[in-house]
């Protein structure tokens, strides 16, 4: 019983000397998070995120999303199967693709 008792204690005091909150004084997170609130507040990371949407949305379920995204020529893959995906041809499906790295691109 009493190494139970020392186990609970131990855990309980790593724990909490874990989670000390150094994280609110990096520097080097501040500045990370800094960047991250402006980008996701930005023109170009909503119109990112909106064409990343919309091009995921496409997919009729994860399998094919997943086999998309293992490919190594993305758009071969999308020429090839935009088929099964509901994208109305594969002009469609390759503009929403090259939207998608556009605005990665100007990030």
């Amino acid at each position: 019983m009493k190494k139970l008792i020392y186990i609970i204690i131990l855990i309980a005091s790593a724990n909490i000397y874990a989670q000390g909150g150094c994280i609110e004084t990096d520097e080097l997170f501040l500045k990370y998070e800094q960047e991250y609130l402006k980008v996701g507040n930005s023109e170009d990371g909503r119109n990112y995120e909106l064409a990343n949407k919309n091009f995921n949305s496409k997919f009729n379920d994860y399998k094919q999303r997943n086999k998309f995204q293992k490919s190594k020529d993305k758009e071969r893959w999308l020429n090839k199967n935009f088929s099964k995906t509901e994208f109305g041809s594969a002009t469609e499906a390759l503009q929403a693709y090259k939207d998608i790295v556009n605005f990665d691109k100007t990030l």
